[in-house]
């Protein structure tokens, strides 16, 4: 590195960070504890290092680096769907920026008809009440349905 070595107050010596490493690393997506980690530095220690020599937080530095990775991935992604002909990264590229999906869009109206419910609760208890004096009259007779079988 081409920077003073950084002698922290408890004396030891400044490890050297291998950015070139963290930088794959966070290409591939790798998370903070990931990187750390694999680099055998805490989490803290690994952000200090990127605000040291990076002069940008952590969060900054990583989503930069990321970024290419992601573009790399699309890249790769497009390259199979459009260049390599595969149906299946079309479909999902079609999904992805054309707004495509495996469902019909057609739209189909339903015209329910209208139910008067006064009506119907009127009719209801009219016949209630027509079945009511009829048993009071002695004049019951019980209907079965049709489709009901006779006991």
């Amino acid at each position: 590195m081409d920077e003073p070595v950084f002698v922290p107050r408890d004396g030891k010596p400044e490890l050297d960070l291998d950015f070139e490493q963290l930088d794959k690393l966070l290409e591939i997506q790798c998370t903070l504890e990931e990187c750390a980690a694999i680099l055998d530095v805490s989490p803290r220690t690994l952000e200090e290092r990127v605000k040291l020599y990076k002069k940008m937080m952590f969060c900054e530095y990583a989503e930069q680096k990321k970024s290419v990775g992601k573009m790399s991935l699309r890249r790769k992604q497009w390259l199979k769907g459009v260049k390599r002909g595969d149906n299946t990264m079309l479909i999902w590229l079609g999904k992805q920026y054309l707004n495509q999906s495996d469902k019909s869009q057609e739209r189909r109206e339903v015209i329910l008809p209208q139910l008067d419910f006064e009506k119907q609760r009127a009719e209801w208890k009219e016949l209630v009440e027509a079945e009511a004096r009829k048993l009071l009259d002695g004049g019951y007779v019980p209907r079965l349905p049709e489709h009901s079988e006779k006991v």
